[in-house]
């Protein structure tokens, strides 16, 4: 099967198919949804902050600051 042939059956099928295996077999769906998670979600910078001035970087920062969010913790 070519990956277009795929591709047209997933568009076709896809969302009933998911929707019937929830509904059947709940588990194995949560083990389907799991399986596609990333392990470790990667952290990315929105692009609207790339277009951010420094002044308002500096109030977003002191926004999260003010929220007792700590803008430089890694986890």
């Amino acid at each position: 099967m070519l990956f277009r042939d795929l591709c047209e059956a997933w568009q076709a099928f896809g969302k009933p198919a998911l929707e019937t295996m929830a509904m059947l077999y709940p588990v194995e769906f949560v083990r389907l949804v799991a399986s596609l998670m990333p392990k470790e979600p990667e952290a990315t910078t929105p692009v609207v902050m790339e277009r951010m001035s420094n002044a308002q970087l500096d109030a977003l920062i002191a926004r999260c600051i003010e929220d007792g969010l700590d803008p430089a913790a890694t986890d």
